[in-house]
């Protein structure tokens, strides 16, 4: 049994061409055919069913889970409108302790800061939304003291589940970063499972502390989705940024 968890992260215009190189963007025009083919020719599950499907071994046939990490604005503004207009549940991952903030993790590319979500934008999602923890700051958690990582991974969980009054079960590591030190921490602070970027299908084999994605990249447009979709998973995996 697999299935796969996509990745996204911004919904807008690629601001350079390098930036049209990467994972990182993707147009809202595209996005929303992507959604609509997704509707019509997959099973999309929310995130906790698709894993305790995963668990038991009961994936339905081409089953997906919709993940997006960062939480920044462009997701209200472009994403949201397409997945409440095909009812498709996604889950966000966003970095609690900069709420409301600009993205200061990311400087390739010419991309200029961009706004994060704030408090009170993430408390009005629709129920179709399901929110998990990118941590704490969005530092690379493989340079940080114990004390440091546990931070991360423990404070962050506490501040969205205060936020939200409903429990966090996801955490997606930084820069797609994972060690068996920093899942055993994430295992202790109570997530149900943890998300890395390396690429793959998610079977019943991994680790549910290490799940892979597919980051869906900027130059897939439409006309490709499909193939892309085919054969993603089996691509030779490559470490994001």
């Amino acid at each position: 049994m697999r299935g796969r968890i996509l990745l996204y992260h911004h919904i807008a215009e690629a601001p350079t061409k390098e930036a049209a190189k990467t994972t990182l963007f993707v147009h809202p025009e595209h996005f929303a055919f992507q959604m609509a083919l997704l509707k019509r020719l997959f099973a999309v599950l929310p995130l906790d069913e698709f894993v305790a499907r995963l668990r038991s071994r009961r994936l339905p046939p081409k089953a997906i889970a919709l993940t997006f990490d960062d939480g920044t604005v462009d997701f209200v503004e472009n994403a949201l409108p397409a997945l409440v207009g095909e009812c498709l549940p996604a889950t966000l991952f966003v970095v609690a302790g900069k709420l409301g903030q600009k993205m200061d993790w990311l400087n390739r590319c010419g991309i200029p800061p961009i706004p994060l979500l704030s408090a009170e934008t993430l408390r009005d999602l629709p129920s179709l939304i399901d929110l998990g923890s990118h941590s704490l700051t969005h530092r690379r958690l493989s340079s940080l003291t114990e004390a440091e990582l546990c931070a991360e991974v423990t404070e962050s969980k506490g501040m969205l589940e205060q936020l939200v009054g409903r429990p966090v079960r996801w955490f997606a590591y930084p820069f797609g970063e994972t060690s068996e030190a920093m899942q055993a921490k994430v295992q202790e602070a109570g997530y149900e499972a943890a998300f890395t970027t390396q690429r793959g299908w998610a079977t019943s084999a991994n680790s549910l502390w290490a799940l892979p994605r597919l980051a869906v990249p900027y130059w897939v447009g439409r006309v490709g989705f499909l193939l892309w979709l085919h054969f993603a998973p089996n691509w030779r995996r490559r470490k994001r940024r």
